[in-house]
């Protein structure tokens, strides 16, 4: 079977519309003798998130799912094989393609529109059918968990653990550092960069925006905090995310890389079957991530002991309200009705090799 240049091209463009920490799109690909091969780059992806590659595995997941479900809609079906290389850590997937007459997955319909709402969302409850549509989307997912709360009272609970993220970047050098470097200030800057957090995507007002542009100076933001202002921020992050119809969490019965890259998959099809019902999505999942890092004892530069102390109270409050036992948590996410955001975050050309 021969896949022409082109082909390739759009399969691995609408892969690359997979999230990432950041839009950081950790990733670069090889194609030879009618194999993809995925290659991380995780000197992308923030290294306080990306303990042992996690955040880089999640986002390769992801986008390996955009691949499968573009490929159905061509009439092909992969066959994925991890770490095919085993002298080369980076090496993350090859894909292999082979014809189908099976039906394609709608899904892919929404690959395009799939996008991150940092707005404040509609408390209305989820309607049951697309509460049903949430859950059928990863129901052949079996080393994964999904779980997904609609009380307003835990939600708030599970809005003030998520906020503790923001005060730990906020009150950290290392973490402000990475952070506000990888923000895009104009739309000049983002058209160029095609990468990192576009500043119309974090929905700030004006008075907020103000104090945003003063605040990446580590100096002044420093000064600030002092007076409490990161614990201000993270309150105020609090508020937005408990407006929220339902907060979901993905957990991993293994914690291993393959299962890293199932969880990213799953992921995304969740975030497709929100889009398709007109859902509102976000990412809060920063202080799992953290509580990984704690749990490796590799908490380096990155954490003082007032803020081991609070990611894991936070990471138990989780763990409470969602009920999960011997399992490993690992994405969590708000969804709700909130219209459409204020900007999109772009996307580099991707670094392909045909051999």
């Amino acid at each position: 079977m021969k896949i022409e240049k082109d082909l390739w091209i759009k399969l691995i463009n609408a892969g690359v519309q997979a999230p990432s920490g950041d839009n950081s799109q950790p990733w670069k690909f090889l194609v030879k003798d009618d194999v993809l091969r995925i290659f991380s780059l995780p000197e992308r992806d923030n290294p306080a998130y990306n303990l042992d590659q996690k955040g880089s595995l999640v986002a390769i997941g992801a986008l390996i799912e955009n691949i499968a479900l573009s490929a159905s809609a061509l009439g092909y079906l992969i066959e994925t094989k991890l770490f095919p290389d085993q002298n080369n850590e980076n090496a993350i997937a090859d894909l292999y393609f082979s014809v189908t007459s099976c039906k394609k997955d709608e899904l892919v319909e929404f690959i395009n529109s799939r996008c991150t709402n940092r707005k404040p969302y509609s408390k209305d409850t989820l309607k049951e059918e697309d509460v049903s549509e949430l859950f059928s989307s990863v129901k052949n997912f079996s080393g994964s968990e999904f779980k997904l709360v609609q009380d307003s009272k835990e939600i708030e609970l599970l809005a003030k653990a998520a906020s503790v993220n923001e005060r730990v970047v906020l009150e950290n050098y290392l973490l402000h550092k990475y952070f506000f470097s990888h923000v895009c200030w104009t739309d000049q800057e983002e058209a160029k960069k095609r990468s990192g957090l576009y500043l119309k995507t974090l929905e700030f007002d004006k008075p907020t925006n103000f104090f945003f542009h003063l605040f990446k100076n580590w100096y002044i933001m420093n000064l600030f905090n002092r007076l409490g202002f990161a614990r201000l921020v993270a309150a105020t992050n609090a508020k937005i995310y408990s407006h929220s119809a339902a907060i979901g969490l993905i957990s991993l019965k293994a914690d291993t890389k393959e299962s890293y890259i199932e969880a990213g998959r799953e992921l995304q099809r969740i975030w497709l079957a929100a889009e398709k019902c007109g859902l509102s999505f976000q990412m809060i999942t920063g202080v799992l991530y953290f509580m990984h890092r704690i749990r490796a004892s590799k908490v380096a530069n990155f954490f003082t002991k007032k803020h081991c102390e609070n990611i894991v109270a936070a990471n138990s409050v989780i763990l409470s309200i969602f009920k999960v036992k011997d399992v490993t948590p690992v994405l969590m996410f708000r969804v709700g009705y909130g219209g459409r955001p204020s900007g999109n975050s772009s996307r580099l050309s991707p670094e392909i090799i045909f051999m």
